[in-house]
């Protein structure tokens, strides 16, 4: 990814200080509408992937294979919701 396509550390700030509003009024979407979205700007979404191998603990293991779904998805989602938490403190 180029770093043209990456968010600066005020953006993200200003994502995250984001608070939700009343969407009371909205109508809901249903699974075909939902089916069909796409993200306005892909280029944030798409993102290489590399395997590599990784020790963890065992009970860290088994507590993400137990939440469900694919826990090496899960693990990356921890890393970066880690490094973005980690870009936030040095703002």
């Amino acid at each position: 990814m180029s770093s043209s396509n990456t968010l600066s550390d005020e953006r993200i700030v200003e994502i995250l200080a984001f608070e939700d509003t009343d969407i009371s009024d909205c109508p809901e979407l249903t699974d075909e509408q939902l089916a069909r979205m796409k993200p306005r700007h892909p280029e944030y979404f798409i993102r290489e992937k590399e395997a590599v191998q990784v020790n963890l603990d065992t009970a860290i293991l088994a507590r993400l294979k137990a939440g469900g779904g694919d826990y090496e998805t899960r693990i990356n989602e921890l890393l970066w919701q880690a490094m973005r938490n980690s870009r936030l403190s040095r703002v």
